[in-house]
């Protein structure tokens, strides 16, 4: 899992978004190989990356993971949050 978990964690760089935010710049299909991999054939784009991340969430946990968890945990009002105030 740690080679597949590391290349997927690659369609999550800033790099990759914005090759694929761009008009010019070729498609990064070797980034997003391990996404099209996880999607079935009728699933957007969206739903593709709400799977792998949810594979990376599980199994492989990348710092792309760890940041985004702890800024939803901090940014939860107070009230349903657990954080360390």
């Amino acid at each position: 899992m740690a080679d597949f978990g590391r290349a997927l964690a690659l369609a999550f760089t800033t790099r990759t978004i914005r090759q694929l935010a761009a008009q010019h710049h070729p498609l990064p299909s070797d980034r997003l190989a391990p996404v099209a991999e996880l999607a079935g054939p009728d699933d957007t784009l969206g739903n593709a990356f709400d799977l792998a991340y949810a594979e990376l969430a599980s199994r492989y946990r990348c710092e792309y993971v760890f940041v985004n968890s702890l800024i939803h945990t901090l940014s939860a009002p107070r009230s349903t949050s657990n954080a360390i105030s």
